[in-house]
């Protein structure tokens, strides 16, 4: 019986090894596996930092995978979300069709005509007896009485006299300079000074009271030089710099008596605005000329005005204007002053470009030739701004108005007739046409309105449309 048992226990152990023989060769064969992919270091440095990033050959889980597929779908759904809501603008961001867009600002936008105009004036030349360099003695513009010294004429001859009179300022100028440092520094050596003798004569007084003869001696020599010495510094003061600043007056007051002879006032023959701008044309284009102005008139003064007079100007040293009143004479096309636009009477203003500023002025007359018309303009204000110039050029401001102003290329499918056109309007990102009123149009932009009142889209301030 023990003989049977013992029989199919071995029966049993020699099957079992073979299971295990497969099991530990299947194990084997799995771990060497394992090691083509994983080297033993990157092993065992997983097991001890399972954070480590994964490395460059290993391949990604396919947990991993599904993780970026997922986030690629979300980025995709998120940017196709922005699209939809931003609109047809999303789709063009998307394109890359991009237009450009504005917002909706106030501004103001005026009608003017840009022309050239003649300046008329009342004035009269003061003429002198000598040619030369005239010196003026008022401002450009300034008002001055009858009998006024308005400039000092020095014959041309003198004009070396000038330059060395010039020279002399300056260079006494220079001298006075010094003359002051030099007696800053004089006064400060002679106030130490001073205060060395007093120190002496301190001294002096005691050693007279102690009798000692050897040292008064000495405190009096020392006395002595200080004083001595005193008395050179204000020697050299008063004969170094004060003599050269003295020589230097001395010379200007010769030029100046040699000079007396060739000099020549101007005196004003009338009270009014001093001009030192003359040109000639001053007993020419008068007011009296302006009834019976005519365009081939006008072209032919333009003309004279950038030749030059032909005149002999030379002892022409100053004008003085004599009426408050100036005018603007001006050809313009009959087209642009059509409809009464411009009117006799009227004020207007008048945008002087060479002396940029805005001068109200009147309609003086009108002048119709055709195509052309002459339009005469009014004024007394700013007289002392326009003493200086005979042609100016100016914009007969027709209209202005103040608005919602916006540039003519954001306009589309314009009718000058009537007035109106369309914009692009943008509102939560989508587009919207709607029709608008033109106030005015001047240079590149207008001004415009709803052109139907309190629809839901319309043009407001700060509102975003299209250019």
């Amino acid at each position: 019986m023990d003989r049977k048992n013992n029989r199919e226990n071995n029966n049993k152990r020699d099957k079992i090894i073979p299971i295990r023989d497969n099991q530990r060769r299947e194990k084997h064969e799995r771990q060497e596996r394992r090691e083509k992919h994983v080297q033993p270091h990157d092993y065992d440095e997983r097991l001890h930092n399972p954070n480590r990033e994964t490395p460059n050959n290993e391949k990604p889980s396919k947990k991993k995978k599904g993780i970026n597929r997922g986030a690629a779908t979300l980025g995709v759904l998120i940017i196709l979300a922005i699209i939809f809501l931003l609109g047809p603008m999303g789709i063009r961001l998307a394109t890359g069709n991009v237009q450009n867009t504005d917002i909706f600002r106030n501004g103001v936008v005026e009608e003017s005509i840009s022309t050239e105009a003649v300046v008329i004036r009342s004035e009269e030349v003061q003429r002198g007896e000598m040619t030369g360099i005239a010196i003026p003695t008022y401002r450009e513009g300034e008002r001055v009485p009858r009998g006024a010294n308005v400039a000092t004429v020095i014959d041309a001859g003198s004009s070396s006299l000038v330059d060395q009179i010039r020279s002399l300022n300056v260079r006494i100028s220079q001298a006075r300079d010094n003359v002051l440092n030099n007696s800053d520094f004089v006064n400060e050596e002679i106030r130490r000074i001073d205060e060395e003798i007093e120190s002496n004569i301190n001294d002096f007084s005691n050693i007279h009271r102690s009798a000692d003869l050897t040292k008064y001696l000495e405190i009096h020599r020392n006395i002595e030089i200080l004083m001595d010495q005193r008395q050179d510094l204000q020697d050299s003061d008063d004969n170094v710099s004060s003599s050269y600043l003295r020589q230097l007056e001395a010379q200007k007051a010769e030029l100046e008596s040699a000079m007396s002879n060739r000099v020549e006032n101007i005196t004003s023959s009338q009270s009014g605005l001093v001009s030192y701008v003359v040109d000639g044309f001053e007993a020419i284009y008068t007011p009296s000329i302006l009834e019976t102005m005519t365009t081939l008139r006008l072209s032919e003064i333009k003309s004279e005005i950038r030749s030059g007079s032909s005149n002999n100007i030379d002892n022409y040293h100053a004008k003085i204007i004599t009426d408050i009143n100036y005018f603007l004479v001006s050809s313009v096309s009959s087209e642009d002053i059509r409809n009464d636009r411009v009117q006799v009477g009227s004020m207007v203003n008048i945008r002087i470009n060479d002396k940029n500023m805005i001068v109200n002025m009147e309609v003086y007359n009108i002048r119709n030739e055709g195509d052309t018309a002459i339009v005469v303009f009014r004024a007394e204000r700013a007289l002392e701004e326009m003493t200086d110039i005979r042609l100016a050029n100016i914009d007969i401001i027709i209209r202005q108005v103040r608005g919602i102003r916006v540039p003519i290329r954001a306009l589309s499918n314009v009718n000058y007739r009537e007035m109106n056109a369309r914009m692009t309007l943008v509102r939560s990102g989508y587009e919207h046409h709607v029709g608008v009123r033109i106030l005015i149009i001047g240079g590149n932009y207008a001004i415009v309105e709803n052109l139907r009142p309190g629809e839901e889209i319309s043009i407001e301030l700060n509102g975003l449309y299209i250019l």
